[in-house]
Parts: C-alpha cells; structure tokens; sequence
C-alpha cells in the first residue's frame, strides 16, 4: 500500500534545481558578472517557491500526514539555513553586514562558513531524499478532502517514513564529520614518507649545524624545471629550515638563470650550491652594492657545491639516501677552516698494520677507512706521525692512537705527554691482544688498562653460536657526558658490542706541584652481568664463564679525561716556549679499553658505533655543541643478542600457538552464547 501525502516529488525536484543553479551562479560562472545574478535570483525563487509549497501543505493537512509533511518541511528550512551561512559568513557582501573586516578574520570565518554551511545542507537534503525514496512516486493526492479519513490515515506508514528520514540524517552526520576532519587535516598538514625508499632528513647534527650560522644560508638548487630528485632535495632544506630559520631555498634552470650559474661556476644540472653569509660578508656585499653599476652587484660569501644525478633511480642508489652526510660535510667547511688530524703509525695500529709485521696475518676487514671517512665529514685533514721521539707537530687538533699491536716507545709516550701539556687532545684505543699500554701516560691521564678480558654469559651479541660469544658483550651504560652526547640522549636500548675489550682501572695522577690534576669521567660502562674472566693454569685465555671469585658488576670501558694543562709559558727541550696545541686549549683525552669496534666491519654492522667516533672528535676538538645523530636510510644489517634470540625463540613456539588457541577459543565461546540465547 502506498503510503498518501499531498505534495508531489516534483517539488524536492524543484528544491534540488534552485540550489544546483544558486551553485552554478555562485561558483562556477561567478566571472559572469550578469549570468551570475540571474542563475542566483533564479535559485532563490525556486528554493523559496518548493518551500512555501511545503508550508502550504504542511497548514491544511492533518493527522499522520501533517507529520510527514512536517518532517518535508524542516528538511527545506535546513537548507535555507545553509543558505544563510553562506551569505553572511562566507560572501565579502555578507561579511561586511555583521562587521568582519579584518582579512584574517574574514579567511577564517569563510572556512569556518563553508563547514557549516555544507554540514548543514548535507544533514538536510539526504533525510529529504531518504523520505522521498520511501514515500514513492505513487499514492500522492494533489487535493485530498479536508480531514482525510480512515483509511487514509491507516496509508501512512509514519514509523517507516521516520527511520528512512533518521538513516539519511545518520549518513549525512558521517559525511559532515568526514568533511570537517578533511579540513583539518588540510590546516595540520604533516608530510610523512612510508615508501621503502626514503631520501634522508635531516638529523639532530644536521640542525645543530645550520643554528650555529650567523645570517640565514641560502641554498640554491639548479635542476630542471620538473625534476623528483629536485622535489626531494628541496623537501630535505625545507625541512631544515623549518627547523632553524636560517636556510633560504631557491630554484632555479641553470638555463634560464645563465648569469647565477656562472657566478657560482655551475655547470651541470643536479647541482646544488650552499652560500654562507656572516657579518663581514654582509657589510662586504652592502658597500659593493652601493658602489656597483646598476645591475653589476653580485652576491659574496663562501659556497660549498653538491652535485647529484638528475636521474631518480640513480640518484637513489648513489646520494639520497645518505644525503645528510653530504650536508653535513659541506655545512663543517663552511663554519670553520679545515682542521688537521694525526694518526700515529709505526705500531701496527688499525691505520698502520702492515708495520706490525704479520701483514699476512692481519684481518683484511681490519681497517680504519671507515673512522677517517667520519672525520672527513668533519672537515679534518689527515695527516700521519711516525713518533719515534719526533714531537706531535703544532699544527695537532687531535692526535690519534688507534689499537696499536706494538707498545709505544718510552720517547713517544714523551712526545705525547708534551703534547698534553700544551693542551692537546689524544683519542687512543687499546686491545687485550696486543702488547700496548698507556705506560707513563697512566699518570698523566689518571687510569691504567687491565688486559684481563670483559666477559658476559647474559648480555651478548651472537657470532659464533658457543661459549666464546660471552666475549662479545652488550652495554647500553652512557654517561651524560659531551663525549657520548647522542648514545645517552637516544637512549640505544640494544646497546653497543664490547668487542673482547679489556678494562680500564683507576690510576694516581702525577701532576707538577702546584697544578690541579685532570677530571676523569668513565662514560662507558658494562653491563651489571658481565664479569672478568680470570685466566687459570687449565685456560691461560679464560673458559667464558662465571668462576667462583669472578664478581658481576659494572666495568670501566672509556675513560674522558679533561683539564690540567701546563701553561702556555712552559719551556721546551731547546728553551723556547711551547705553542699552545690546537683545539679547544686544555688537556683533553679519551682512553677506550677496546679497539676492534673501530673497525671497519664494525662500524658498518652496529649503527650506534659512528655515533661514539663523531661524539668524541667534536669533544675533542672543543665541538660538542655540534654533536646529534646523522640520518641515513642504508639498510643495516640486523645483530641480536641472546637475550634477544631468547624472546623471539619463545614468541615463536609459545606466543604465537597461545594466540591462535585463544582466538579459536573465543569464537567457540561466543557461537555458544548466540545458540544458548537463541533457544531461550
């Protein structure tokens, strides 16, 4: 049975022609001046038309079909509401009606207006249509007697009327939330990249840098016109920018700006050019503006150039995804002159082995390429020292002594003991296997190395599968100290591989009389369940566990020693006075128990161990405030320790079968439920 109202469906249909034309009017031929107004007037007149019809109707029907009627006509005035909003909060001419003059204001209120106005067009025009739908097209009386009757009264199937009307309200709420979330998201817009390639951002050092400048760097990138590795360099300064204020970014066709790429000798696309600017720049490039020809000032300022395919899938594979260092090695030459780094040899260190003299027994993965490429990202030039009684030369930021297997000459322990006197900085590594030890330097420095190996039977990276990986231990034990600014503020939970590194302990400092001794610090510790595994007649190398009188307990691995420097005045051999070193100007020193993480194997697998070599030369060199994590997106090699094998041995043959069991279990219980309801 149909169900009866007076109206017919033509007049939704003449309500849904005014708003599509008050649309076009207002929207799509608003450049129309004169089109424009007779498609608005016309809209109006059919939306106010289809309404007072509804009124009409709404006045003389009874009973049910006054309902339904009504329910009609409240969907109507929505949409002359929307209408309202519209006009005054969202048109200049409305606007200026309830006094929104202020353009930021007027630009909110206008967002804030086509919100509203479309939630409230929506919530009335798809109940409206829903009713419509149910009503039918058939069973409509034009003009019914007054007061209908009975059977008249039993048509109107009022309940189904209002739940197809409360459904479309429902789906017209849900829209409204959807579009209200759209434009939020639209104000909070936060880019994100979950793509398997990723270019890197830039990281915590990367920012520390760029702060540091004086004026505002601007970087200028020469691609083509549409290019997706431009797009991703830009989004990298961006970014960085965003980060610290002082990066400009510009774009630009080294065709079409022909006179900028000469200025900046580009000559190849991909390029991207980095100019710094400090105070003296800048009064430099006002006093050659006010002198120059018209037209003939040019920009001063250093500049470090970048080059990069222009070719995505090459540049992906070759300099995006470690684009950060890149940055960050360009940023350090232009903060500061280039400094110099020595690398003591002749010992068979890590840098030098062949002059061990077992070049055939030496570990080809056994190398230093990997640390002196971090300190050419920072901007050291490397140099060598033979020692041999020769003096560390004046120009010295840092001297290294990287895991010598020979011990140092009692006239090289004297060379670099006047090098600290003259407030320089020493990074030195040592290895249980070797023959080396720090000798007369224990007093200078404070600390003596116990070869005795740091073993842990709990905390272990697995290597071999047996007893010896005990050797291998984990630490995640950082101090707060400069020198390990980015393990302690990450929080490397996996900790970093004590590769069978010794001890350091305790020594008594000497020190001239009337001069206060060093600061030491141990920044590195192991973990509270390793242990020194003592040698015995049976294992002169240990057995990797446990014995009794083998106390578990924290271990000294890294010594940082500070302070106590000579003063500059102090004498040399031949009665001259000795220059003061390079760096930060007082005695600085590292002192590692352990020197195979510096390898290059090692510092390819563990990601955290760059993070300790670059902390430590920008302490070192007086550079801590430049100290943060460099981003990169290589793929790693994944390491567990046992405890971490442990859990995903029992997740795998415990964890995994008891979910399973439980959810089986739960659709059991609830089908049980459902058929014990049904029956009762």
């Amino acid at each position: 049975m149909a169900v009866k109202t007076s109206t017919p469906w033509w007049v939704s249909v003449l309500l849904a022609l005014g708003l599509l034309l008050l649309f076009t009017g207002q929207r799509v031929l608003v450049h129309l001046e004169s089109v424009s107004t007779v498609l608005t007037w016309l809209g109006l007149i059919l939306v106010a038309g289809s309404t007072g019809i509804r009124a009409w109707a709404f006045r003389r029907e009874r009973g049910k079909r006054k309902s339904v009627e009504s329910l009609l006509l409240i969907c109507h005035g929505g949409a002359i509401l929307a209408l309202v909003i519209y006009f005054l909060f969202g048109t200049p001419s409305g606007q200026e009606l309830v006094g929104i003059e202020d353009g930021k204001a007027a630009a909110k209120a206008s967002t804030m207006a086509t919100v509203a106005w479309m939630v409230v067009l929506g919530i009335s025009l798809i109940p409206l249509l829903m009713v419509e739908i149910s009503l039918g097209l058939t069973g409509r009386d034009w003009f019914p007697k007054p007061g209908g009757d009975v059977a008249d009264e039993a048509a109107v199937e009022l309940y189904r009327v209002r739940e197809m009307g409360t459904s479309g309200l429902t789906i017209a709420l849900a829209a409204g939330f959807l579009l209200v979330t759209c434009n939020v998201a639209k104000e909070r817009d936060v880019r994100e990249d979950v793509s398997y390639f990723k270019t890197s951002r830039p990281g915590p050092a990367t920012v520390n840098m760029a702060s540091t400048l004086e004026e505002p760097m601007r970087v200028l990138l020469f691609f083509p016109e549409v290019n997706e590795v431009a797009d991703e360099v830009e989004a990298y300064f961006r970014q960085l920018g965003d980060a610290t204020g002082k990066i400009v970014v510009e774009r630009h066709d080294r065709v079409a700006s022909p006179g900028l790429a000469k200025d900046y000798k580009v000559q190849t696309d991909g390029t991207v050019v980095l100019v710094r600017f400090d105070a003296a720049d800048r009064a430099k490039a006002e006093k050659e503006k006010a002198t120059a020809r018209k037209g003939a000032e040019k920009d001063v300022g250093a500049s470090e150039r970048l080059t990069l395919p222009v070719d995505f899938v090459k540049a992906r594979r070759e300099k995006l995804r470690e684009f950060d260092g890149e940055v960050q090695k360009s940023l350090m030459k232009l903060l500061r002159a280039k400094r110099v780094a020595y690398f003591s040899v002749g010992h068979g260190e890590l840098n030098d082995p062949k002059s061990a003299g077992i070049r055939d027994l030496v570990d080809p993965q056994a190398r230093s390429a990997n640390f002196k490429q971090i300190l050419s990202l920072l901007n050291y030039e490397i140099k060598d020292w033979e020692g041999f009684g020769k003096p560390v030369p004046d120009d010295a930021t840092i001297l290294f002594v990287l895991g010598p297997r020979q011990a140092l000459l009692d006239e090289d322990l004297k060379s670099v003991s006047d090098y600290l006197d003259r407030g320089g900085s020493l990074f030195i590594s040592l290895d249980p296997k070797s023959e080396a030890g720090l000798g007369s330097l224990e007093g200078r420095l404070g600390v003596k190395f116990d070869r005795n190996p740091i073993t842990d039977d709990k905390n272990y990276f697995v290597a071999r599968r047996n007893a010896s990986d005990h050797r291998f231990a984990v630490t995640n034990q950082f101090s707060s100290h400069a020198s390990v600014t980015t393990l302690s503020r990450a929080g490397v939970k996996a900790g970093i591989p004590l590769l069978e590194a010794g001890h350091l302990v305790d020594a008594d400092f000497m020190v001239e009389q009337g001069h206060d001794p060093p600061k030491r610090t141990y920044v590195v510790r192991s973990m509270t369940s390793s242990f020194i595994d003592m040698p015995t007649p049976d294992a002169p190398q240990g057995n990797y566990i446990n014995d009794k009188g083998e106390k578990r307990e924290r271990y000294n691995v890294v010594a940082a020693v500070e302070g106590g420097a000579a003063p500059a005045s102090k004498k040399d051999d031949k009665g001259k006075e000795a220059p003061k070193a390079k760096g930060p100007g007082n005695l600085r020193a590292l002192v590692y128990a352990d020197s195979d993480i510096f390898e290059d194997r090692a510092l390819a697998t563990f990601p955290p161990l760059p993070f300790i070599v670059r902390d430590a030369v920008l302490w070192l060199g007086g550079e801590e405030e430049l100290a943060g994590e460099t981003i990169d997106e290589k793929d790693t090699v994944i390491e567990h320790t046992q405890s971490e094998d442990v859990v995903w041995f029992y997740l795998s043959l415990v964890g995994a079968p008891v979910v399973i069991l439980g959810i089986g279990l739960s659709g059991v219980m609830w089908r049980r439920r459902r058929a014990q309801r049904r029956r009762s």
